[in-house]
């Protein structure tokens, strides 16, 4: 019977998994809002650019996880 009242208690203190899950996506969106200003002000031929320069970074050893933010506010324009 331990287990319900530690289970309760953790979630309490933690949150649920849905709320760790919904804090870390909004981080997510909160740096990619953060990233809107300059990347609404490249041309169509910048945008196209950044996929290449994606790669590029990608190949030279940085990791894609950290460049997810720059990557979404670049598709969302």
């Amino acid at each position: 019977m331990a287990v319900p009242v530690v289970s309760k208690a953790a979630k309490k203190v933690f949150g649920t998994r849905n709320d760790r899950l919904v804090k870390r996506y909004l981080r997510i969106v909160d740096e990619v809002s953060k990233r809107e200003p300059n990347v609404r002000a490249m041309t169509d031929p910048e945008l196209r650019a950044q996929t290449q320069i994606f790669k590029d970074r990608i190949e030279a050893g940085e990791s894609a996880t950290d460049m997810i933010p720059e990557v979404f506010a670049v598709a969302r324009e």
